[in-house]
């Protein structure tokens, strides 16, 4: 079980700057390319881009418009389309840079002129242009690597500050007590970090160290006239076997069964406080309403065993 921040969603900071220097070679070859080309073709190549990013751009207006279902790049983006859209400025930036030394060699000698070994140079001007290009794209992924990096540390604050505050709402809860967690945070995605069952139970394990403890959020929940059903990404949430107590590794998980509704514990969290729910209102699958009531029945008067993956997660400088 990965404990933290998605690795996923990590961004190697070192290959961005990496790739930023890089650059400059891919500038040499692309303004070669534009020298036996006239300006016009830059300047097609750039409407095209254009066209693409605001006209032609798929399930959204503008390229610049979509919102992800994770937002973690600028509080907007997932981490792929973040990606895209970093390629996509880049590669505007890039044309627009060539079409402009493309023009402007007819208003010189030429943009790329013989050296003295008769290697290419570049004029002081076209010269002083690409390392402000440079350093833009250096600028580029650091605000890039901070951005991702700021909302994980964010999204890892307020999942702490919800499981200790469980700690002290259910020091203890019964075995096989499943635990709904309804985010109340306006515009916040189901798929955010912390919003699924694999991205809550593996921390229940190690607040209650109680393998038959498992939780979701309500948004990832089927409601039945009889129960509920944990699903994670489209299909039955998967759990480990009863009476498993040791690695992981070694067991295989299995379809969660269907969870009666005299199991459940409700609590409702803002992204600060977390209080427990009198009910919850749903429909079912038929589209019936039902009333999904509390059980803090369930809640032991004990206290929480403080287990060594929970001082881990707790030390955290996060």
């Amino acid at each position: 079980m990965d404990f933290g921040a998605m690795v996923s969603l990590r961004v190697n900071f070192v290959a961005t700057v990496g790739v930023a220097l890089a650059l400059p070679a891919l500038l040499v070859l692309l303004a070669r390319f534009y020298y036996s080309s006239p300006t016009l073709a830059g300047v097609v190549a750039l409407v095209g881009l254009i066209y693409i990013g605001f006209i032609g751009a798929p399930k959204a207006d503008a390229i610049f418009s979509h919102i992800s279902g994770m937002p973690v790049l600028f509080g907007r983006y997932n981490f792929a389309y973040g990606s895209l859209l970093k390629a996509y400025v880049l590669l505007v930036v890039l044309v627009t840079i060539m079409t402009i030394l493309s023009w402007a060699r007819h208003k010189q000698r030429g943009t790329w002129r013989r050296g003295a070994h008769g290697k290419a140079a570049v004029p002081h001007g076209n010269a002083c242009l690409l390392s402000g290009a440079v350093a833009s794209l250096v600028l580029l992924g650091t605000l890039f690597h901070f951005s991702i990096k700021e909302e994980l540390a964010t999204e890892w604050r307020r999942h702490k500050t919800l499981l200790e505050q469980l700690r002290t709402l259910a020091p203890a809860v019964k075995d096989n007590t499943f635990i709904v967690i309804v985010r109340d945070e306006p515009g916040r995605s189901p798929f955010a970090p912390y919003s699924t069952h694999w991205g809550l139970s593996p921390y229940f394990l190690a607040l209650y160290d109680n393998w038959t403890i498992m939780a979701n959020t309500d948004r990832n929940l089927r409601f039945y006239a009889d129960g509920v059903e944990s699903m994670y990404d489209g299909a039955l949430a998967t759990w480990f076997p009863p009476g498993v107590k040791g690695p992981t590794l070694t067991h295989a998980t299995r379809p969660i069964p269907r969870i009666g509704y005299d199991r459940l514990l409700l609590f409702a969290f803002d992204g600060s406080t977390l209080r427990m729910l009198p009910q919850l209102e749903a429909k079912t699958t038929l589209g019936d309403a039902v009333i999904v009531h509390n059980n803090p029945d369930r809640i032991l008067d004990r206290m929480t065993p403080r287990t060594a993956v929970w001082r881990h997660l707790m030390d955290s400088s996060l």
